[in-house]
């Protein structure tokens, strides 16, 4: 079993899968817009752009992903991503590049726990933990 985390975005799905691809050296999958669905060829204009289902992959790791349509997005508050690396420079340059234009809740430093590890709400609005993946630690 695996789980897949899935991200809505507020119009700018696209945008994100395309940038996230080229920070993990991902490939997208796939990219539906609304309007590519006859069943959704109904809805009102503005939506049909929106990006309905996105695909992620990158190495083992799947992002799925789609915008919300409903015009009552919001910004994701408790659910974090984390991604592991097994180096400080990798992990390190993913941190930079997914806090770069947004915020840093808590800097890439060494912890208790890791090497190193920071936390990033990116320029969409997600939530990223980024971490050096300790084979003998019990935390990662």
């Amino acid at each position: 079993m695996h789980f897949i985390p899935y991200l809505t975005f507020n119009g700018n799905c696209r945008e994100a899968l395309q940038r996230y691809a080229e920070i993990f050296s991902g490939d997208i999958v796939a990219m539906q817009r609304f309007g590519d669905e006859e069943s959704c060829r109904s809805m009102p204009a503005e939506t049909q752009e929106l990006i309905m289902f996105g695909h992620l992959k990158a190495n083992e790791a799947v992002l799925f992903a789609s915008d919300d349509p409903s015009n009552s997005y919001e910004l994701p508050q408790s659910m974090h991503i984390s991604v592991s690396f097994p180096t400080v420079l990798q992990a390190k340059e993913v941190f930079d590049q997914l806090n770069d234009g947004g915020e840093t809740l808590m800097p890439f430093e060494k912890t208790f726990f890791s090497a190193g590890f920071g936390m990033t709400r990116d320029c969409f609005g997600i939530l990223w933990m980024v971490n050096v993946n300790d084979p003998d630690s019990d935390y990662y």
